[in-house]
């Protein structure tokens, strides 16, 4: 992942929730709810899952290349109930941000209207392999990310 030796813990249910959240949005924001390549918001659409480590932790990265979100929309994004799909409820991103937020991290939405998304995650990270575990070694836990 090319974090280095870097260690952040997080519940593994949590987590996945966030990832299916991320991949979900990107999904039906590139090609919708159905499988008729005419109906696609993007003709040849993208999605690229990519990991970071930064001053705040571990980032998970989710990039779409679908139509983007206006300004208005970004405002309101991270609000309970709000939603642009016909079949949502509003409730996928304010949970993700809980889950981020409990676990010491954050949720961060990037998007150019007409363009693209992106999704950031992120977590801290609670060993960084340098001295921070017990004997000095980080080690693999369940529910964390190791990268070596």
């Amino acid at each position: 992942l090319g974090l280095g030796e870097a260690v952040a813990e997080f519940d593994p249910s949590g987590m996945q929730r966030v990832l299916v959240n991320f991949l979900t949005n990107a999904s039906e924001a590139t090609v919708g709810k159905g499988d008729d390549p005419e109906k696609f918001a993007t003709q040849f659409p993208k999605i690229i899952v990519s990991t970071h480590r930064s001053e705040r932790g571990v980032e998970l990265h989710v990039t779409d290349n679908g139509p983007g979100m206006s300004l208005e929309v970004q405002a309101k994004i991270l609000e309970p109930l709000f939603t642009t799909k016909n079949f949502g409820v509003g409730l996928g991103l304010p949970a993700v941000e809980k889950v981020l937020q409990n676990h010491g991290g954050g949720l961060e939405i990037r998007s150019i209207e007409g363009e693209s998304t992106t999704m950031v995650g992120w977590v801290p990270i609670t060993r960084d392999g340098a001295g921070d575990a017990s004997d000095g070694e980080a080690r693999p836990m369940e529910g964390s990310f190791l990268a070596a």
